[in-house]
C-alpha cells in the first residue's frame, strides 16, 4: 500500500529514487478499547519500530519506489496509537539532500 501511494504522489518519471534519501515516518497502530478517549498516546508494545521501518522499506524497495533500500542515509521514527476517530497509517515523508546529486556524489556547489 505505501509503495501504490508513492507512485500517486510522484509526477512521472520521477521513480524509482535512485540518490540519497532520508525518510521520516510516524505510525499510528490500532487504538486498544481502554484508550479510547485519550490522544496523542505513544506506542510502546509490539510491533517493534524498527521491524515497522524494516517492513515500510522492504515494501518501498519491492514496489520500485527505490532502487535499493541502501540509498536511505537516515530518518527518524515514531509510533503512536491512531486517534479514536481514526483509521491506522503509516505517514512517510521522503527528502531528498540538496548536497548530493542522483549519483549519491556530495556537491559543494
Amino acid at each position: 500500500m505505501a509503495g501504490m501511494a508513492a507512485w500517486e504522489a510522484f509526477e512521472d518519471g520521477e521513480l524509482p529514487i535512485s540518490g540519497p534519501v532520508l525518510i521520516r515516518t510516524t505510525f499510528f497502530l490500532r487504538r486498544p478499547q481502554r484508550l479510547k478517549k485519550r490522544t496523542g498516546v505513544v506506542h510502546c508494545l509490539k510491533p517493534d519500530l524498527d521491524n515497522l521501518d524494516k517492513a515500510l522499506r522492504d515494501g518501498l524497495t519491492d514496489a520500485s519506489v527505490f532502487t535499493d533500500d541502501c540509498i536511505i542515509w537516515g530518518g527518524e521514527s515514531f509510533k503512536y496509537y491512531a486517534d479514536p476517530d481514526a483509521s491506522p497509517r503509516a505517514e512517510v515523508t521522503i527528502e531528498f539532500d540538496p548536497k548530493e546529486g542522483a549519483d549519491g556524489v556530495s556537491r559543494t556547489d
